[in-house]
């Protein structure tokens, strides 16, 4: 298992230098040392903390001993001993999303102040601890949200000798929260015992990306988990305490994943109600809430991104729009130009790379 033993509140570490710890390994002074090495000061150590460490490919450890490996724990910061295990699940020049969770049967010390060094949104997927930011104390679980800053100040703690809880975290790098720094501040809030419900659908839809193995797909929603943040902290009604139902959750993840396998199909709200238990009332109530959009907007937005591949295949105007769900062809190319910013009959003229962004860029505002 690629898996890497790090100290709590660091970045995710590269692919190139994840490395296995053995059983026999011991620890001396904070630091993970090989049974079958005799340590010295002089001794290669691998950093997951950033730049300001040394980052050595686990090839350079093989002198050391096959399979073992050295992490450096900052000292500087702790004076305890804390491990957190995660498996890098995703990377981008933009963000990595990582899984943590801890060693079973390790007794885990938490330390007694931690500072972030970069932004991030982190899930609570199972087990439950405290986290104290500015003196205030919030019980997460199974459902619940933290957002990193750099310069947090925080603290965690497990109530257990041997946690048991996990956490997904995307991490973003500086250029993708570039003009969005201000969002963190203004959600009001680091930590959040209910996640608010854009952020709760986007877990949930990443949660599936992650088991099924959809690169694509984690990338996808780890960039939506930005937007849904933007979003969620623009609304006041949602800086007050709000339970994300995971009823209704799964209603519109059950809808919405039907509209994505045949967004041509022709079925009315009140049929895709009716399919997952809801009335179209609340269903459209449900969709806008957690989604952003009403169910036909939905529908509407994935119909057009398969247009785009219609119309890039070589098919006239006409018939991607037909092939797509349209019925009107005027609606069509007014609904396609104000979306994308171009006539459909121009679309073959724009370069790869602009296609794609303008297709993700829609199908980020599906959240």
């Amino acid at each position: 298992m690629r898996r890497a033993y790090s100290h709590n509140g660091n970045s995710a570490l590269r692919k190139s230098w994840t490395c296995r710890l053995s059983c026999s390994d011991r620890v001396i002074g904070g630091r993970f040392l090989s049974a079958s090495t005799p340590w010295s000061e002089s001794s290669t150590w691998a950093s997951p903390e950033g730049p300001t460490n040394a980052h050595v490919p686990c090839e350079t450890h093989d002198a050391l001993g096959v399979g073992h490996a050295y992490i450096l724990l900052p000292q500087r910061r702790y004076d305890r001993l804390s491990l957190n295990r995660y498996e890098l699940l995703h990377a981008t020049p933009d963000l990595s999303l990582n899984r943590f969770d801890h060693p079973p049967h390790e007794v885990h010390h938490d330390p007694e102040m931690e500072v972030a060094s970069h932004w991030a949104i982190a899930f609570v997927r199972a087990g439950s601890f405290d986290v104290v930011v500015d003196g205030a104390r919030r019980r997460l679980s199974q459902g619940s949200v933290f957002l990193m800053r750099p310069g947090l100040e925080f603290r965690c703690q497990h109530g257990e000798a041997c946690p048991t809880d996990v956490c997904v975290s995307i991490r973003f790098e500086q250029a993708a929260v570039s003009g969005m720094e201000a969002t963190w501040v203004r959600a009001g809030w680091a930590a959040r015992e209910s996640a608010t419900p854009r952020l709760a659908y986007v877990d949930r839809r990443m949660a599936g990306a992650a088991a099924n193995g959809d690169q694509f797909e984690m990338e996808r929603w780890a960039l939506a988990a930005l937007t849904a943040l933007h979003a969620d902290t623009g609304d006041p009604l949602s800086r007050g305490r709000y339970a994300a139902r995971r009823a209704d959750v799964d209603a519109v993840i059950a809808s919405c994943r039907a509209i994505e396998m045949d967004p041509v199909s022709r079925r009315s709200v009140a049929d895709r109600a009716r399919d997952v238990g809801l009335t179209s009332t609340r269903l459209t109530h449900c969709f806008r809430r957690y989604v952003g959009a009403s169910p036909h907007q939905y529908v509407l937005r994935w119909r057009l991104a398969v247009s785009t591949e219609s119309l890039a295949s070589g098919m006239s105007v006409s018939e991607s729009c037909y092939r797509s769900g349209f019925e009107n062809l005027s609606h069509y190319c007014r609904t396609f130009q104000r979306t994308f910013g171009i006539r459909a009959s121009l679309w073959h003229t724009l370069p790869c790379r602009e296609k794609r962004r303008k297709v993700q860029d829609l199908t980020e505002r599906l959240i």
